[in-house]
């Protein structure tokens, strides 16, 4: 009798060269630091700017090279992630299938393709959806309800509210009308959450005990131990993981 060939998951992604080869190397991440710092420097320039054509232009170019910079990251981290743990691709896929057009199968072929590469790029990184979806399989858990419980802040909310109004300006020709000020501190938002995106999905998946005092070091910085840690993410997981 033959033996049928069967998955949990259905349906198929379909593999971008062009999205493969935009993300960055992970040795970047230091770089959006100095670009945050230079948008915030930006802000600080608009308070004492009075044309408000220029004032303007710049709050707009502030946002949208704000979630630009933001998107770069977070690629660059979940590349990481699953290249770093050895996520499977169909786990956070959530996918069986990956189509690729034979005109591309020389990029799919080097060395610096990898699964993490593969996976980030059937992502939207400036929709809240779709950066659920990939840090909720990612971690085995329900994200950002986990991230909200763990931190004790609103976290989905404000991080989508800046999304919407960075389309709006984008899509629908609005203009950014928060103040130098307050667009200062959506830069701070984004800077956060992004970079805690990192960390806590990093502390979830590190299991190792040898790395027990150095993840506990990092927990304390979010006011955990590492115990209470791991006790709320187990209470978001996933029933059926992977």
């Amino acid at each position: 009798m033959k033996k049928k060939w069967s998955s949990k998951y259905k349906g198929y992604t379909r593999a971008d060269q062009r999205k493969i080869g935009s993300i960055p190397a992970f040795d970047e991440n230091n770089y959006y630091t100095k670009i945050y710092d230079e948008l915030k420097d930006l802000c600080k320039f608009i308070e004492k700017e009075k044309s408000v054509k220029l004032t303007r232009a710049l709050k707009n170019y502030i946002l949208i090279r704000l979630i630009n910079t933001s998107e770069s990251q977070l690629q660059t981290i979940t590349t990481d992630l699953i290249d770093g743990f050895g996520l499977k691709p169909a786990d956070v896929l959530r996918k069986n299938e990956l189509t690729i057009s034979l005109h591309e199968l020389g990029t799919f072929r080097q060395s610096d393709t990898t699964n993490g590469k593969i996976v980030t790029q059937s992502f939207q990184f400036a929709n809240i959806r779709s950066l659920s979806e990939i840090f909720s399989s990612i971690n085995g858990l329900k994200f950002f309800p986990w991230l909200e419980d763990l931190l004790k802040l609103p976290v989905q909310t404000p991080f989508e509210e800046i999304l919407l109004i960075r389309n709006e300006v984008v899509h629908r020709l609005h203009d950014v009308e928060w103040s130098s000020t307050e667009l200062e501190k959506k830069i701070g938002i984004i800077q956060f959450y992004t970079n805690i995106f990192y960390i806590v999905s990093w502390i979830n998946l590190d299991t190792n005990p040898k790395h027990k005092q150095k993840l506990e070091s990092q927990t304390k910085k979010i006011n955990r131990s590492l115990d209470e840690f791991r006790k709320i993410a187990k209470k978001h997981q996933f029933k059926n993981r992977y």
